[in-house]
């Protein structure tokens, strides 16, 4: 069977190659248009972690959901 959530509100971390690591949240399921330009300023081997995602599932509950991460190439 199949469960659609809908995203309320995430923490993106971008991990630079020798520099601080930048968090920035999000009131929303959409990447904020700072959250973009970190992204495109990244270079290959950034590491980008969504956390603390919050959303809410069919039964009108929210909850908090596994976090997913990357590896920019």
């Amino acid at each position: 069977f199949e469960l659609f959530f809908r995203v309320k509100s995430f923490r993106m971390t971008l991990i630079r190659r020798g520099k601080d690591p930048i968090e920035m949240d999000a009131k929303s399921s959409r990447l904020t248009n700072d959250m973009k330009r970190a992204i495109r300023g990244a270079g290959p081997g950034s590491k980008v972690y969504f956390e603390y995602i919050k959303a809410t599932g069919p039964d009108g509950t929210t909850r908090k959901l596994s976090s997913v991460n990357f590896v920019l190439q």
